[in-house]
């Protein structure tokens, strides 16, 4: 945060600014004259010179008063002094100019801050003296400088030792008889335990007080930093004040800064005397840095950098060189064609190709709109994305047809020879056809009438992203650059990656966010990135030999199921071999697999990466040991703005952490800097507030303190009313010595459970993997059937693709099942109990088949879930319903050959026996609609006057509201959450009201989704709001109060703490002014719904689940559901 404040009336822009309207006006009028003008074009001048007229009169053309002024020289245009109100206007325009512009590129500062000040310089030297030969001095003290006898330097000594030289750049302690005093400079360190006052908790702040407000020549620098830039410890503030000494009491000048940072726990003070060279150093070539400053942003110091350049190189430094010579002929991509041939292009073509590019998008486009980018791997992809970060545009890479909640970008780069596919599309048209490295392109202009609004500014959307929907329904991502930029700067250091390095970029599709982190991490280090065309990428074996060739890549991201498409073989002998160039493996996206357990590589680094979309991309990491073997770990947060929180995944409440025990729950990810926005959301990234994000993920964190992976939420299923991990029965499955991978696929019409294999060997046998997970297994998870595959489909992100198998192979494994029901019993039976039956038993067989034959279902080791499991399999399968059948196989008197004797009298497919019921019900579907997700919210239905309509919501975020009669959609409505909560509807407003996992509770517009108000109840929200005697009652999981009341129109009437945890039992009205309500912990509470006064009170041992009834008798009986009873009791007798 920046500000520039009058010292007295400290509200920055919110205080003198804005509560003078016409001011504010006058001040904007002025803000869009500086940010239009362009000093080449008198049109934009508005009849007034400012290469002739100087800043005060352009001041005065506004009408902006001396406080505006202030705030503009001082804050936005970086002057110390108001000298510059007498020069030409144009210099000061042109720095709002950049200051403005540097803003909207960066984020919430406009400032680049060194990380290491001016040391930079020495370690850029050295750095460069390592790569073409020179000689570097680290950490060695400096005796003297050396001259000859013209007083020309020659040479730095240290100790015995001179270090020859022809120039030497310093700083002014090493040449105390070469400067100057030039001033004194007060600084004083601060430390805090809290954000300054008025910031909206800012975590960082500069504050510059200028000179005029507090009487002064000079004006005093407030700056503030915090652990977010690993300085200081958590909930930690180092402050500085600092100014140019005027008086003989320094500390008394800097108080008005010290008054903006009180209370202060500790402070340090020093005055100092700051320095300039006596002369410009090229007689003795020692050119000589003046001494830092006050001021806080660096301006100045940046300055005497340039200054020294030009004295020591006798020319300007000209900043338009620096991307063309840097690099310019170092290799940015390597691409390889499906014809076996390869094509290199350096930083100088891509650099040029993005000029295109980025000129192309400014004549066509508005700044601040994201440019659909429909290019598969390519340098072209590469060159047109670079070319849309030199504009204020973002980019989002999709399939040119694909919508995403109703978004669709309104230019699109695509390849000229997809065109044809675009025929039988008429919302195109061609505005530019261009080559960009070889590669024929072309922009297209969306001509849809519905295109979404621009990107605010103040955002500073970097690139957007759809998800892959693992966490929900796809979403739309807008990714600002101060989000992402933390990510690549971590890794790269991490990874430790240079321009020698070559990464493999293809991994991953260009929709896909670790695609993004693989193009940006090489760009940034100057490394060259490798692409292949989408036949190599798919070819596992062609794949193998482009990537491990000659030239062979150094870095690889992938996840692991690509990784699983090459042998053990190729991995130990190609990938992993000694010979191969590859230093650093990245393994992320699912969960780390055991392929490589006791394959080991010197100088080989392997990690194990997580992250999620939402907080783009990767914010954990985690360096798996040599030989990775055993359960790895989730890592650690990669910088330190990303919080780690445990929940429970069904009640989202925080999970109490044991030191000595492991716990289990949902992982959410959070950071107060690196947010992005999800759909419609708008204002998160102006809050300080840490922003958690739900990761899907189950995860256990270990008496270690480590996170571990254990699978998907949604991989947990109900079978036979029992939940199922299929990432447990995975894990199992792993974990046999002859299994590559395994992969569960549960099917909830048929409760069929299916385990997928791949093995080592074509044929092995099949009841050892069964007895290996009936060993290792509870009963519940013992799968159906077993089948082995050759290998898994993948997603497009290169994910196994758990629904494509569901539809390819549970078909499949009823098809191989026998048709003869006793054989099938029996079939049923090995791979259940292990246990083999033949029904052709002679006399003289074995005393074991004669057992088998002979003991009961229970009695072979049979149990009630595995009867349950048998009889639903035979009637799924069969057509057939079997009543007597559980009981047979419970009954330890009836034998397994008396219940195949049973099963072979019974006719498959016939019709149940006749029904002594002379009433006959029918239901049919009468329509259906997909909402994306579960739905364990309740419909509830509500007649207008003309109209009769239902509404619902779902995990996917979505609540809608059909007509009955119609069967139409009326409206829908997207939350930035899960929705369980059943609606409500206020009827004379026709309004619903629905709670949202986010906390706040909605009311909306039946008939146009808008939403009229939300309040927001500090908690989850999943029971049914009450409406009753003009009240809106309702409770959520909140900590500090569970119960509130609002009026109509969404304003708080009262609210209530009852028990000490969540309510998700909905309210009830008792019909005597007062409404009934219960809690998590038992509790339970009569309440007045016009004042919220507790009538009565109780409380029971289990938590209550289900809504209440009330059942009007002549002591109005209450009834409600708890932990596995019902509880009846009379309120009268409370």
């Amino acid at each position: 945060m920046r500000l520039a404040v009058p010292y007295r009336d400290w509200h920055g822009l919110t205080g003198w600014l804005t509560n003078c309207m016409f001011e504010k006006r006058r001040f904007r009028n002025f803000l869009i004259y500086a940010q239009d003008f362009i000093q080449d074009d008198p049109k934009t001048w508005k009849d007034f010179d400012p290469t002739s007229k100087t800043m005060q009169e352009l001041y005065d053309k506004f009408g902006l008063d001396k406080n505006t002024q202030d705030f503009t020289g001082h804050a936005l245009a970086l002057y110390r002094d108001d000298d510059y109100l007498a020069e030409p206007a144009v210099k000061t325009i042109n720095r709002i100019k950049l200051y403005s512009d540097s803003l909207a590129r960066y984020g919430k500062s406009p400032y680049l801050y060194p990380m290491y000040g001016l040391g930079e310089l020495p370690q850029g030297f050295a750095r460069l003296s390592a790569i073409y030969g020179g000689t570097y001095m680290l950490d060695k003290p400096i005796d003297e400088i050396v001259y000859d006898g013209s007083g020309k330097v020659v040479g730095v000594r240290s100790g015995e030792e001179v270090a020859k030289c022809k120039q030497v750049y310093c700083d002014p302690t090493y040449v105390p008889e070469k400067v100057r005093i030039k001033g004194k400079v007060i600084r004083c360190i601060c430390l805090l335990d809290h954000p300054v006052a008025n910031t909206k908790d800012a975590l960082s702040t500069q504050i510059i007080i200028p000179q005029k407000q507090v009487g002064r020549r000079s004006d005093i620098y407030v700056s503030l930093i915090s652990s977010t830039h690993q300085v200081s410890a958590k909930g930690w503030f180092i402050g500085m004040v600092s100014t140019t000494v005027e008086s003989d009491n320094p500390e008394a000048e800097i108080k008005p800064g010290l008054d903006l940072l009180a209370p202060i726990a500790q402070k340090f003070v020093c005055v100092s005397d700051y320095y300039e060279p006596t002369d410009n150093g090229l007689g003795s070539q020692v050119f000589i840095s003046e001494s830092y400053d006050a001021t806080t942003h660096f301006e100045t110091t940046c300055l005497d950098v340039l200054d020294i350049f030009k004295r020591g190189t006798g020319e300007d430094f000209d900043f338009s060189k620096i991307k063309q010579e840097l690099g310019d002929e170092e290799h940015a991509v390597r691409f390889h064609r499906d014809n076996g041939s390869s094509e290199i292009y350096t930083y100088g073509q891509l650099w040029d190709a993005a000029k295109v590019v980025q000129k192309v998008i400014e004549k066509w486009q508005e700044p601040g709109v994201v440019v659909g980018v429909a290019l598969k791997h390519s340098p072209a992809l590469v060159g047109v994305l670079c070319g849309i970060c030199l504009t204020k545009s973002a980019f989002c890479c999709l399939k040119l047809h694909k919508k995403v909640e109703k978004y669709q970008p309104a230019h699109y780069f695509a390849y000229h020879h997809d065109l044809a596919s675009l025929q039988k599309y008429h919302n195109f048209e061609i505005l530019e056809d261009l080559y960009i490295l070889n590669e024929r392109v072309v922009l297209l202009r969306n001509k849809t009438e519905t295109l979404p609004p621009p990107l605010k500014p103040q955002d500073n959307i970097a690139y957007c992203v759809v998800t892959s929907g693992s966490t929900g329904s796809p979403k739309f991502v807008r990714v600002p650059t101060q989000c992402i930029l933390p990510n690549l700067e971590e890794l790269q250091r991490i990874f430790h990656l240079t321009a020698d390095d070559r990464i493999y970029a293809s991994a991953s599709p260009p929709s896909f966010d670790p695609f993004i982190v693989d193009v940006f991490l090489g760009l940034r280090c100057g490394a060259c990135l490798v692409l292949v065309e989408e036949t190599i990428r798919l070819d596992g074996d062609r794949l193998l030999k482009v990537l491990f060739g000659e030239g062979g890549i150094t870095f690889l991201q992938i996840t692991p199921s690509l990784l699983r498409r090459w042998s053990r073989t190729s991995l130990e002998h190609v990938v992993l071999d000694e010979g191969s160039p590859l230093r650093c493996l990245v393994l992320g996206g699912e969960t780390f697999p055991d392929v490589l357990e006791g394959l080991k590589k010197s100088g080989l680094r392997i990690f194990n990466i997580y992250g999620i979309t939402e907080m783009s991309c990767w914010a954990t990491i985690e360096q798996v040991l040599s030989g990775c073997e055993g359960q790895v770990a989730l890592g650690s947060p990669i910088d330190s703005s990303v919080e780690l929180e445990l929940r429970d995944f069904e009640t989202a409440e925080i999970v109490a952490l044991n030191s000595t025990e492991s716990v289990r729950g949902e992982l959410y990810l959070g950071s107060r800097v690196r947010k992005c926005l999800v759909d419609g959301e708008e204002g998160m990234l102006e809050s300080e507030e840490v922003l958690f994000r739900r990761t899907g993920d189950l995860v256990e964190l270990g008496a270690d303190g480590k996170y571990y992976y254990l699978g998907r939420c949604d991989d947990m299923v109900k079978r036979f009313g029992v939940r199922v991990s299929l990432a447990q029965i995975e894990q199992v499955g792993d974990r046999y010595q002859e299994v590559t991978k395994s992969f569960a696929v549960f099917d909830e019409s048929s409760h069929m459970l299916l385990l997928l294999y791949t093995g080592i060997d074509k044929e092995f046998d099949e009841q050892s993997l069964r007895q290996h997970l009936r060993a290792n297994l509870p009963e519940s998870h013992h799968p159906d059937e077993l089948l082995q595959v050759q290998s898994f489909p993948l997603t497009a992100h290169g994910k196994i693709d758990r629904q494509l198998l569901k539809k390819q192979y549970c078909c499949k494994a009823d098809a191989d099942i026998s048709t003869n029901l006793q054989e099938f019993f029996a079939e049923q039976l090995l791979k259940l109990l292990g246990i083999t039956l033949n029904f052709s038993l002679k006399d003289h067989a074995t005393k074991r088949a004669k057992l088998d034959h002979e003991c009961s279902f229970v009695d072979a080791g049979g149990t009630s879930m595995q009867a349950v499991q048998l009889v639903t399999s035979i009637q799924d399968q069969f057509s057939v319903a079997i009543p007597n059948l559980i009981g047979m196989l419970l009954d330890k008197t009836v034998s397994l050959k008396d219940v195949a004797t049973y099963l072979d009298d019974v006719r498959c497919g016939s019709d149940p026996p006749p029904s002594e019921s002379t009433l006959k019900i029918e239901v049919s579907i009468k329509f259906r609609f997909d909402m994306g997700k579960c739905i364990d919210a309740t419909p509830t239905i509500f007649k207008s006057v003309n109209r009769t309509i239902v509404a619902v919501g779902s995990h996917s975020h979505r609540v809608i509201v059909l007509d009955l009669d119609s069967d139409e959609l009326v409206s829908e409505l997207v939350l930035p959450d899960r929705v369980e909560s059943a609606v409500s509807f206020l009827a004379e407003a026709e309004c619903g009201l629905v709670g949202c996992y986010d906390g706040l509770l909605y009311c909306f517009d039946l008939w146009t989704g808008a939403i009229r108000w939300k309040f927001n109840s500090g908690g989850m929200i999943k029971c049914k709001a009450l409406v009753a005697d003009s009240r809106i009652i309702f409770g959520s999981y909140a900590e500090d109060h569970n119960l509130f009341a609002l009026d109509v129109s969404g304003s708080l009437i009262w609210r209530l703490p009852i028990g000490k945890k969540g309510i998700l039992s909905s309210p009830i009205s008792l019909s005597n002014g007062t409404a009934f309500v219960a809690t998590l912990d038992g509790s339970y509470s009569s309440v007045a719904t016009a004042d919220g006064t507790i009538q009565w009170t109780g409380k029971l041992e289990s938590p209550v689940f289900a809504t209440s009834v009330f059942v009007e008798r002549s002591e109005m009986d209450l009834s409600f559901g708890k932990f596995r009873s019902m509880e009846t009791f009379s309120p009268l007798q409370q």
